[in-house]
């Protein structure tokens, strides 16, 4: 049955992910590089499923990762230790989410895009507290005023947003 891994759950974002997932019923395996910081979280979360992994042993984030499984990394800063995050989940065959805020690495994992397809996963990231307000907040005012993201050359804007889904609001 595919999992959910958090990797980073002992900081401070993966605490909060760690809490927010188990308080919707979700099971996730908390990993890290810290066994007793892991230890310690578990026991403070009523008793989780932990595993000790770090960047700096690109081995050890695949071993955890099998295909269809989900990985949400919020190790960063991501330009320096993000990178074995998203190869080990597009090498398993695992989705993967991250919280970044780092432009140049939401550019390589964009970049990784047509990789990721080929595997049949999906690659989200910036799913964090800097982008996804923004985001929302862009595609909400792209369904109210369209015509106020025309280019000025008179190319056509499509208001709808990219991968619409029925979180939208209808109008």
């Amino acid at each position: 049955m595919p999992k959910i891994v958090l990797f980073g759950a002992i900081g401070y974002t993966g605490r909060l992910t760690a809490e927010a997932l188990i308080a919707r019923g979700a099971a996730p395996v908390l990993a890290a590089r810290n066994a007793t910081a892991l230890e310690k979280l578990a026991a403070d979360l009523g008793g989780a499923e932990i595993a000790v992994a770090d960047v700096t042993d690109p081995g050890s984030l695949r071993a955890l990762l099998d295909r269809g499984d989900v990985l949400v990394t919020t190790v960063g800063p991501f330009l320096r230790y993000g990178g074995p995050a998203l190869a080990a989940a597009v090498a398993a065959g695992a989705h993967y989410f991250d919280s970044t805020g780092e432009g140049p690495f939401i550019r390589s994992v964009f970049d990784r895009d047509e990789e990721a397809r080929k595997a049949g996963v999906g690659l989200l990231t910036a799913f964090g507290f800097d982008y996804v307000p923004g985001n929302l907040a862009a595609g909400l005012a792209l369904c109210e005023a369209p015509e106020a993201a025309g280019p000025s050359d008179g190319r056509a804007v499509s208001a709808e947003p990219v991968n619409a889904t029925e979180s939208w609001p209808d109008r």
